[in-house]
């Protein structure tokens, strides 16, 4: 691998995520539901599509719910269907973390604040 990428990859990158649109969170869904077995209406797909979420990780948690209803009942899926788990969705409370300082930096639990002092080591050490 070049260097310079190497680098870069060493020394981590920030990168804004935009939210996925509807053609991704649709075929995000379908693939969810394809795993669990279950083959959707276009007119269902399109529903659970229309829905804003704002991470692909929250499209995936709606497809496996929608996967969870079909499995429960008889396997197929109706747009009702989606606004009762959309419904249940909304309801929840979203409880997001806050960024301290910087606006790049998302939550602070997962951000490496301190490094380890190197100077200290042995060059074996870092092997």
């Amino acid at each position: 691998m070049d260097e310079r990428l190497r680098s870069r990859f060493e020394g981590g990158l920030v990168v804004e995520m935009q939210a996925p649109d509807r053609v991704l969170r649709e075929k995000l869904i379908a693939r969810q539901l394809a795993t669990a077995g279950v083959t959707p209406a276009a007119d269902v797909l399109y529903a659970a599509g229309g829905l804003e979420m704002p991470t692909a990780r929250d499209v995936v948690r709606l497809g496996q719910r929608l996967a969870e209803m079909a499995a429960s009942g008889n396997g197929r899926l109706t747009t009702a269907d989606v606004s009762r788990v959309s419904s249940v969705r909304r309801s929840t409370p979203v409880h997001r973390a806050t960024p301290s300082g910087d606006a790049h930096f998302g939550d602070r639990e997962k951000t490496v604040w301190e490094w380890p002092d190197l100077s200290g080591r042995v060059i074996e050490d870092l092997r």
